[in-house]
């Protein structure tokens, strides 16, 4: 059988729905059938790391073709004699969905449609955002359908509709095959037991909660009910898999509940660990505020764990929930909901009953299962008896090709795209869009609109003229389909007679064309279809996804965010990638410990560092030497290296100068290819940011590319970009009402005063009452962390009238905390200043550290943005110059930062943009 499948959609290729798909398609080529996958480049455009089309073509025999969304129809079309019969994957009937499933009607292919989930009605599929009023619904189906003449209500009353207008030819797949496929590996009892030593959780009963991506948020509402079952189940631990946005809250949350033995935060696990952790537990929970898809419900019931929804309201699979029989909580207490589930794990028979449940369910999903259902119905709509396959004759299989730096022939061939004859009128008014250009609507043919698509059918035959002036044009193939003439190609015109194709065989064929010629011939192809749209536009999705590696130290400095400010700006690219991030404290060696990283960010500060002599940096020796602390070689131990060289990341992004001689040696050793890029994030130059092997420097200003220059770095590998921020401290803020949020007085200044590093809680209070005493009216913002101590004497703090003090703890909107503010006070040292720096945010920077810190200050002074005082005799006399005459000096301030004083925008985007070209 000759199969085409088409996919709306493709699903990231780390989730459980996207492994599934590419394990549909590869099963039906194992089992003898020819495979062509058509679908459009990406996921989604917010999501870099999705799989791609291109991964299947490593098994030979797959062809794939990745189609902008108005250019699958015409996908289909041109292959339509290579298939017999289309299978399209969607969620709901979209726009979409019509085209492609009207063109391969057009080509005479038998269609099935598989809608992914009834729940998404054709009102969402086509309203988007906005939810389309019955009469809008209908006016934009029949747009599309030309001859519909209802609305469709649900996906399935749209595939009845389309199944009407087709004559029956399109066919909608059982229920009982569902996307959200089971399909776990086998689970050794050596695994499981690695597990339990892994985690300390010895004989312990286990509830596992996993999720690829888990809000921190999430966690925290679900502590409540484990602290509560550890009070009733002591011996119960809570397993929780997946990479943890919010860790260093989720761990403080954790630790302040006392719920350490009771917890086990694994972080991201490898498909082989996470398949031991589901085999182990005795009950799998999804929680309140996720929706776990059923896909890894199915695999963690295949595995023996029972389902625990919460509460009843957030159940993710209502069919799969029934099914099994999970125990759902009521959600009416922590307290309640305890007992519940003590009662569930307590009770082993009821437990190994509900167990057994659950596989079955699973049982009934499994993708052995889909795939026969689907060969199934596909001979039945060919019309063919069980286990044959069709008579036709085989065409010859395509080669997959992998590009090079430049691309050849046959791949130039194969990237070609065309769009539907449908669309060309509506592409050319539209200027001719090319990828993510939305729905296309399609019009009447007309005889100037036929003229216009023969003319450009012309114009994609490039011609060569023969030595006796004659132009031989390439005839049409068997199949009906057209093909571009390629450079240098000369084929004899068709002629009755016997002398004329003796004549044309004798005709000399001219050189074959340069790489240079094909790649112009590729690119007006590509021109002729949009001017958006170009041969670069689709070379990265012609190799399989690489993987980016961020590494950032979470230390309080900043560095963490500079981080992840560059994963957001990466998943606004569309470069095929997988981008992860790591906090790199997670890979250090046990010996090293949080007080040896703190030192050692400390004398990076003061320009002397584990790596670093005074003699080196021209500053006084640093008073604590780095004799009894660990080498930035000894830092890390086998977990980076394994990391590494399991993961063959092809590019590591650091924005830490801490793992740089690790990951330089492990490149150099092991030979790697990996690309090196280094973020750096202080405002002066700073010896441990150098390495070798290092590809790429993106520094914050000039003047730390000239120091580095200076040292011997290579200036083509040094580029000025900023430091990375995240976008939202560059974005407008209505400060009025996050002042009245705050309880700010409308007209105080407003002092926002970051205390870390400054010295003890003493000398922090001291500040303050000095500052209080100097008889201005003013409000403080203190962000004071995990500082508890600090909070609790602010609250004693005795000020005088009009002068108003407030604590923090940890914040969630400091940048707009920041928007709020008229002067912040803090040491000149990381991230905090890049941040207030783009948010416009005037700054005193208090006692700064001698090294890189002073010499960052002054860089900050000289950008009329900062003010420096060395002791808190400077602090009170800068404050009380900026405060008197009711502010102004302080207003004058606040708008030389506002306008000149800011840094470009964008960095972390300049930053991604740059990094990208490296690696394409």
């Amino acid at each position: 059988m000759k199969i085409s499948f088409s996919f709306e959609n493709l699903f990231p290729a780390q989730t459980r729905a996207g492994r599934n798909m590419e394990t549909l398609v590869r099963r039906f080529h194992e089992r003898g059938h020819e495979v062509h996958v058509i679908t459009t480049p990406v996921s989604r455009p917010q999501e870099p790391d999705g799989i791609h089309v291109f991964r299947l073509k490593e098994t030979p025999g797959v062809k794939g073709h990745a189609r902008s969304d108005g250019l699958m129809g015409k996908a289909i079309s041109r292959y339509q004699k290579q298939n017999e019969i289309q299978v399209h994957f969607a969620e709901g009937v979209t726009p979409l969905s019509a085209l492609t499933i009207k063109a391969a009607h057009r080509a005479g292919l038998k269609t099935i449609i598989r809608v992914l989930s009834d729940d998404h009605g054709i009102e969402h599929s086509l309203g988007g955002e906005r939810k389309l009023t019955p009469s809008a619904l209908k006016k934009r189906v029949a747009t599309m359908l030309q001859n519909v003449d209802a609305a469709a209500a649900s996906s399935k009353q749209c595939v009845e509709l389309l199944s009407e207008i087709y004559d029956g030819e399109v066919r909608v797949i059982e229920k009982s095959v569902d996307l959200h496929l089971c399909n776990p590996e086998r689970v050794q009892p050596e695994d499981m037991q690695t597990f339990r030593e892994k985690f300390g959780l010895k004989d312990r009963p286990v509830i596992i909660y996993s999720r690829e991506r888990i809000r921190g948020e999430t966690l925290i509402e679900i502590l409540p009910l484990v602290k509560a079952l550890s009070e009733t189940y002591p011996e119960v631990v809570l397993v929780v898999a997946g990479e943890i946005d919010g860790l260093a809250e989720v761990e403080n949350a954790v630790k302040e509940q006392g719920l350490l033995n009771s917890v086990r935060l694994c972080g991201p696990l490898s498909q082989r660990d996470l398949y031991a952790a589901c085999a182990v537990a005795e009950a799998y929970l999804a929680p309140m505020s996720s929706r776990a898809s059923a896909g890894e419900l199915l695999e963690a019931m295949a595995l023996g764990a029972a389902l625990v929804c919460f509460p009843p309201k957030a159940a993710a699979a209502p069919n799969l929930v029934k099914e099994s029989g999970a125990l759902v909580l009521a959600g009416e207490s922590p307290e309640s909901d305890a007992e519940a589930v003590a009662a569930l794990l307590k009770d082993k028979e009821r437990l190994a009953e509900s167990q057994e449940r659950g596989r079955k369910v699973a049982a009934h999903r499994d993708i052995g299962i889909a795939v026969s259902a689907v060969q199934g119905l596909c001979e039945e709509v060919l019309g063919l008896p069980h286990g044959e396959t069709s008579s036709e004759e085989e065409l010859p299989k395509e080669t997959s090709t992998e590009v090079s730096e430049a691309p050849t022939e046959e791949v130039l061939e194969s990237v070609r795209v065309d769009p539907p004859e449908e669309l060309v009128e509506d592409l050319e008014e539209k200027g001719g869009e090319g990828f993510g250009s939305g729905v296309e609507e399609e019009v009447e043919d007309t005889s100037e609109s036929s003229s216009r698509r023969r003319r450009r059918r012309s114009r994609h035959r490039l011609r060569h003229e023969a030595s006796d002036e004659l132009t031989a044009l390439k005839p049409a193939s068997q199949d009906g389909d057209e093909q571009a003439e390629i450079p240098g190609e000369a084929v004899a015109a068709p002629d009755a007679s016997v002398e004329g194709e003796e004549q044309a065989k004798e005709a000399k064929k001219p050189a074959q064309p340069s790489e240079e010629e094909l790649l112009e011939a590729a690119n007006e192809r590509f021109r002729e279809l949009g001017p958006k749209l170009s041969l670069s536009d689709l070379l990265p999705f012609l190799r399989p996804p690489k993987n980016v590696f961020i590494l950032s130290l979470a230390s309080g400095t900043g560095q963490h965010r500079a981080g992840e400010a560059l994963y957001e700006a990466f998943k606004s690219t569309d470069q095929n990638l997988r981008v992860k991030q790591f906090n790199i404290a997670d890979f250090m060696e046990k010996k090293v410990s949080a007080e040896d990283i703190e030192r050692i960010v400390g004398m990076d500060a003061q320009g002397a560092s584990v790596a670093t002599s005074s003699a080196e940096t021209n500053e006084e020796p640093v008073e604590d030497a780095a004799e009894d602390l660990p080498g930035l070689e000894s830092l890390f131990g086998a977990h980076l290296e394994k990391l590494i060289l399991e993961k063959r990341p092809h590019e590591v992004i650091l924005t830490h100068f801490l793992p740089l001689k690790a990951i330089c040696d492990i490149k150099k050793a092991n030979e790697l290819k990996m690309l090196i890029s280094v973020v750096v994030t202080d405002y002066d130059f700073n010896e441990p940011w150098l390495g070798e092997g290092v590809n790429q420097y993106l520094v914050p200003n000039d003047k730390v590319r000239f120091k580095m220059i200076r040292r011997g770095v290579d200036p083509k590998v040094v580029e000025v970009v900023g430091i990375p921020v995240h976008p939202r401290f560059e974005s407008e803020v209505d400060r009025d009402k996050v002042r009245r949020a705050l309880g700010v007085r409308p007209q105080a200044p407003v002092l926002l005063l970051r205390p870390g590093g400054l010295g003890s809680n003493d000398e922090v209070l001291e500040a303050i009452n000095g500052m209080a005493g100097l008889g201005f009216p003013f409000t403080m913002l203190v962000l004071a962390g995990k500082n508890e101590a600090l909070l609790k004497a602010l609250k004693g703090l005795d000020l005088p009238k009009g002068t108003q003090v407030r604590g923090f703890g940890f914040v969630p909107n400091i940048h707009e905390m920041m928007s709020a503010s008229d002067l912040m006070i803090t040491r000149p040292v990381g991230h905090t200043v890049a941040e207030a720096f783009a948010a416009g945010l005037p700054m005193v920077l208090f006692r700064p550290r001698s090294g890189v810190e002073e010499r960052a200050a002054d860089w900050f002074v000289e950008r009329g943005v900062a003010l420096k005082a060395r002791d808190s005799l400077d602090l009170e006399w800068i404050v009380s110059d900026l405060l008197r005459n009711h502010g102004r000096l302080l207003k004058q301030k606040r708008e030389a930062a506002v306008g000149r004083g800011r840094p470009r925008k964008g960095a972390a985007s300049l930053s991604v943009q740059k990094i990208c070209r490296e690696l394409h």
